[in-house]
């Protein structure tokens, strides 16, 4: 998104006084070759940019997970999945309008996403045996981790097309996330004791290895 060369040329640096001659000619070959964004924003608008979403993701963890503990865990799980979504697909009109709109639009999505992993907590104690939690706990966690390292290189992959660019990134991830909370909604269940098509062996086995009935929460 960013023209770098814009950048730099605000802050000019006499490269050949830096660099040895032999490498001068290979930094110039490369920078031929990048495929310049269409903002000439500084470090310091790149920083509250990139900060406001952390923010925001650290705003919404307690109430996130309040949320789910006294309202509905499947909620909360959908609607920090839709919330960043829908930014996603604003967000190229919001970089293009205005920076301080972009700023607010990140940090709304970042308040989606922090919804998410205490939610996600919360409908693990509902549906995990004790037995089974440390491992399936686990391999939660590592979808997320999972999730962001293929969505990183899904995002180079993108933005360093000529055909489809750095918006075609915030309409894919954010059409994606808004069919996710479709989908959510039909198939996610806030309770063992709420799926229609559980079987009595399956719901046994999950009530009878609970310490607690954490289910009694308000769901859908």
């Amino acid at each position: 998104m960013v023209n770098n060369s814009a950048v730099s040329s605000n802050n000019s640096v006499n490269i050949s006084a830096v660099t040895c001659p032999s490498n001068l000619e290979e930094i110039e070959n490369n920078s031929t070759h990048q495929i310049e964004g269409e903002f000439d924003w500084n470090p310091e608008v790149r920083g509250f940019i990139l900060g406001s979403s952390l923010v925001g993701y650290l705003v919404t963890q307690m109430p996130g997970g309040m949320m789910a503990e006294k309202i509905s865990a499947k909620m909360t799980i959908i609607l920090g999945v839709f919330i960043p979504a829908l930014c996603h697909l604003i967000s190229p009109f919001a970089a293009w309008s205005s920076i301080y709109f972009l700023i607010v639009v990140q940090f709304v999505a970042g308040m989606g996403q922090g919804l998410t992993p205490a939610a996600s907590c919360v409908l693990a104690a509902n549906w995990l045996p004790i037995d089974e939690r440390g491992l399936l706990n686990t391999i939660i966690v590592a979808g997320f981790c999972a999730g962001a390292l293929l969505g990183g290189v899904a995002t180079g992959a993108l933005c360093s097309s000529s055909v489809f660019g750095w918006p075609s990134v915030f309409y894919i991830f954010g059409g994606l996330g808004i069919i996710f909370s479709i989908y959510l909604q039909f198939f996610l269940f806030e309770s063992p004791e709420k799926h229609p098509r559980i079987t009595e062996s399956e719901l046994k086995h999950i009530l009878s290895n609970q310490e607690l009935n954490l289910s009694g929460k308000k769901g859908l």
